[in-house]
């Protein structure tokens, strides 16, 4: 059995006067929901039928999904941590602080956040489902996630406005999110996070 997780990479687009990024509360007024849903479910490639047989049970009815792909684990012995590296997601690595976590982690790129959840604060650029080993839905760790020039421009964000939230009990949270590579393609970032479940 696994449990689920969805990683929501947003950016607040009205400037970036609020200073939240750190720690604190609700994320500001990121009320404009820009980005939202994109467009209705487009026509689907003809192998999307073999991605279907993919999708874990757990991804909600109600959102399509982009991309899905499930990796084994690793063990990072120096860190003493659980490592998973998808490499056809929007998510580079994921580390569990735990070197006892063994079996698979799916990640699947989301449309958009699931009716569940609700809306994330500011203008979502990407959401995930993370879905790892029961034992490890409430162990600490990290995610690396990338956004692209492209998606930044499409939003009129900047690297600095972006943060990852966490959704956790009814509520979107926000983490601690820095900036960890620039390139001339896009950002990567990483978030600190106390457990797994959607993100934004």
């Amino acid at each position: 059995d696994t449990a689920s997780s969805t990683l929501v990479v947003e950016s607040e687009s009205d400037g970036g006067e609020d200073d939240d990024g750190s720690d604190g509360d609700e994320g500001g007024d990121g009320d404009d929901d820009a980005g939202g849903g994109g467009g209705g479910g487009g026509a689907a490639p003809s192998d999307d039928e073999d991605q279907e047989d993919d999708v874990p049970e757990s991804v909600p009815d109600d959102v399509a999904v982009e991309a899905v792909e499930t990796v084994a684990t690793q063990v990072d012995e120096e860190a003493a941590e659980t490592v998973a590296t998808p490499e056809e997601t929007s998510v580079e690595e994921i580390r569990i602080e735990s070197d006892q976590v063994d079996g698979e982690v799916t990640v699947a790129d989301l449309e958009s956040e699931p009716g569940e959840t609700g809306p994330s604060p500011g203008a979502s650029v990407s959401v995930v489902q993370i879905t790892v080993p029961d034992e490890a839905t409430d162990t600490p760790g990290t995610v690396r996630t990338s956004v692209s020039q492209s998606t930044l421009d499409d939003v009129d964000a900047v690297a600095e406005d972006l943060r990852v939230n966490r959704y956790a009990e009814g509520d979107w949270q926000p983490l601690d999110t820095e900036v960890v590579e620039r390139t001339d393609d896009g950002v990567v970032l990483e978030a600190e996070t106390p457990g797994f479940s959607y993100f934004s």
